[in-house]
This record gives C-alpha cells, sequence and structure tokens, in this order.
C-alpha cells in the first residue's frame, strides 16, 4: 500500500484506502472461490499431469500485484492440459484489469437493457420488448408513457419474461410466466403476476419482454432454457481493433429457464470457426463429454454453431461503439425464425473461468499490451 505525506505527516489517502480494501477484499472472495475448485479437481483426479513453471507466471504478473495465487494457473492448465502464462488469475482480473479497461462510473448507463434500441437503433437484433419501467415509470415498446393498465401491452402473449434492465447477471431476478386463462403464472405454477408482484420482487427498472422460441439447434441442447453464445471482446489499448479471443456456448441444467453456470449450467469452448471443444465444463471444472439433457450425444459430435461468422461481426460492431469499455461479454442465440438476437451486454464482472479451462489465454498475444496498460493506468 502507497504512503503519502500530508501536512508532515505520513497518512494513506482516502483513495488509496478504498481502492486497496476493494482489492483486498476480491483477492480473499476468489481465494475461497479457487479453493473449491482447486480442491475439487484434485479430489475427482479430473487434471492432467502436466508440468508448470510457477515462477514464470508469478513473475509475469506481480507486475501488477506481488501477491499472485499460483492456484489460478495450475487449475486452468490442469483441467486443459495447456500450459500458458498468460493465464489471467481471476482475482487480478477483477481487481486491476477489468477496472482499467472499463469506465464503471458509466457501466449500468451502458450496459441498461432499457435503452440497448437507443443506443443501437440501427441493429434489430434485441428481444422484443413489450413494455418498459424505467426510474420507476413504465413506457411502451417506443419509450411513450403509459397511462392505461399495463397487461393490455401483453394480452396476446402466452408466455412473457420479466428480468432487470440493470443487472440480470447468473438469472438474477429473471421471472418467465406463463398465461393460464386470462391470467399470468410466474413459472406456470407460482404467484400471479400483479403489479405489487412487480413492486415487491423487482422494484424499478425493468423490462417485459416476448419470450424469445430457440432455433433446432439450441433447443436441442436443452429444450428448457435459451442456450447462448458468450462472446468476450476486447478493444485494444494500442490500436483500438476489436478482437474476439474467446467464444463459450452456454447451455443450462435440465429443467432449467437459464443457462447461467452460477445456477448449474455448463459451457462449452467455441473455436474461431464455430467447431465446439469435446468437453465442456462447470464452475467447479467438473468436464461433460456428452449433453446432460441427451446422454447419447458427444459435444464433438455437434456440428458447428449456426450464423457464428455473423455473430462474431454484430459482437464486433457493438464492441465499436462502446466507447467507454474495452471489454465486453456479449450473449447471442439464433431464434426459431433463424434470427441472431442478442439478450445481454456485459460490461462489467464478466466470467473467464469458462475460457481459460479450455487452455485459452484471455488476451492471447494482447497480453503484454494489456498489461503495460495497466500499470501506465495505475502508477
Amino acid at each position: 500500500m502507497s504512503i503519502i505525506a500530508l501536512n508532515g505527516e505520513s497518512k494513506i489517502t482516502r483513495a488509496l484506502l478504498k481502492n486497496w480494501y476493494k482489492l483486498h477484499k476480491v483477492r480473499v472472495s476468489y481465494k475461497r472461490k479457487i479453493n473449491k475448485i482447486y480442491v475439487n479437481i484434485m479430489k475427482k483426479q479430473i487434471y492432467s499431469d502436466i508440468k508448470l513453471d510457477i515462477n514464470k507466471h508469478t513473475e509475469k504478473w506481480n507486475v501488477l500485484n506481488k501477491r499472485i495465487n499460483p492456484y489460478w494457473y495450475r487449475t486452468y492448465s490442469y483441467i486443459s492440459g495447456i500450459d500458458d502464462i498468460n493465464y489471467v488469475p481471476e482475482d487480478l482480473f477483477y481487481g486491476i484489469i477489468e477496472p482499467a479497461l472499463n469506465d464503471f462510473s458509466l457501466t449500468s448507463a451502458y450496459a441498461d437493457k432499457n435503452f440497448y434500441n437507443k443506443y443501437y437503433p440501427d441493429l434489430d437484433i434485441f428481444p422484443e420488448t413489450l413494455l418498459r419501467n424505467i426510474n420507476g415509470i413504465f413506457y411502451d415498446s417506443n419509450y411513450e408513457y403509459l397511462k392505461d393498465n399495463i397487461e393490455n401491452y401483453f394480452k396476446d402473449e402466452m408466455k412473457i419474461i420479466v428480468k432487470p434492465s440493470l443487472d440480470s447477471g447468473g438469472g438474477r431476478k429473471v421471472h418467465i410466466f406463463y398465461r393460464k386463462n386470462d391470467n399470468f403464472y410466474y413459472n406456470n405454477q407460482g404467484e400471479k403476476f400483479s403489479i405489487n408482484y412487480l413492486n415487491k420482487n423487482l422494484e424499478r427498472d425493468y423490462l417485459i419482454q416476448k419470450c424469445i422460441e430457440s432455433g433446432d439447434y439450441f433447443r436441442k441442447l436443452n429444450e428448457t432454457s435459451l442456450n447462448t453464445v458468450r462472446i468476450f471482446t476486447y478493444r485494444s489499448v494500442k490500436t483500438n481493433n476489436v478482437i474476439i479471443n474467446n467464444s463459450v456456448l452456454r447451455i443450462g441444467k435440465k429443467g432449467s429457464e437459464v443457462d447461467n453456470q452460477a445456477s448449474g449450467g455448463i459451457s462449452c469452448f467455441i473455436d474461431k470457426n464455430g467447431q465446439l471443444s469435446k468437453y465442456a465444463i462447470d464452475k467447479y471444472g467438473n468436464k461433460y463429454f456428452y449433453l446432460p439433457s441427451n446422454l447419447d450425444t458427444k459435444f464433438s459430435d455437434l456440428s458447428e454453431i449456426p450464423k457464428f461468422n455473423e455473430i462474431k461481426e454484430i459482437a464486433k460492431e457493438i464492441a465499436k461503439r462502446n466507447y467507454y469499455h474495452r471489454l465486453l461479454g456479449l450473449d447471442f442465440c439464433v431464434d426459431s425464425k433463424d434470427n441472431i438476437k442478442l439478450v445481454e451486454i456485459n460490461n462489467q464482472e464478466n466470467e473467464i473461468n469458462f475460457f481459460q479451462m479450455f487452455g485459452s489465454s484471455l488476451f492471447g498475444e494482447y497480453t503484454d499490451e494489456v498489461i503495460e496498460y495497466c500499470l501506465a493506468k495505475n502508477s
């Protein structure tokens, strides 16, 4: 921790103390996380017999922080069977790298799902919105103030999804309602849809959308969840070009309506040609060689992701327009009408383990420029 002399006395500035405390909390939190993953893969012996140069990895990354936990490097290498000193320790990513590359003071504004149609009016790629709640006020899909009964705006639907506009990461507070006669019920059997229900469970800042019907390829992976392609983009600090180094296919667990790893989902790496890895992983590093919803189907037997090149081009276009955020996690799917849909834009707390557990370091050949940038930003 840095010490600065003020008024003849050695004092820690509030800003330095705040940054140190934040980094300390991140380190402690993610130490518990990696310990669980590491213990799991060692106990179940789901690791590769590979010799690692711990000192070389530590030497590369301790220029950003002197306390590098080797378990990240070991975990990524053991699970994938690939040694790469460019693997980014997750606590270092959240504590130093992501805050340096993304302006967190503008995170909520640019991640607000209620404004996707405003920011990208020329891109017809977002789920169809029926109703918006912005700062506690209801608006229709065209941002017109509502005075009528809000249920009139989705009376013809059989299924609707309600989700926070500002933070639904990990599937948090995502509610799916099904029509029964003249009413909607949460998860087809729960509480009845009402303003009181929305006020109690979401309060404000959310949207009501039509549910996307997945295309054949994605539906066969797990028919109960909207399975998505996560694209990780990095806009270079040197050239400003957008690079796509990592992509995964996310699949929900059987019976689940979301595909997040936090909700029991699994992820399968996608190479640059749209071909899947031979295995998928969950958040603890467990490997799955067959689809959990269909144990007769191997991941290695699945064809390449449909429209993958088009998805990547859209991802690059979105990334170019996010001037305050160099790192984005974009969630795509292809619907039953063969249209690409962008479900969510993540500009903070982007998951990175499900890339590196497949042996693909987060920044690849751009790792050194990221390190240099973070050093300069934090000096």
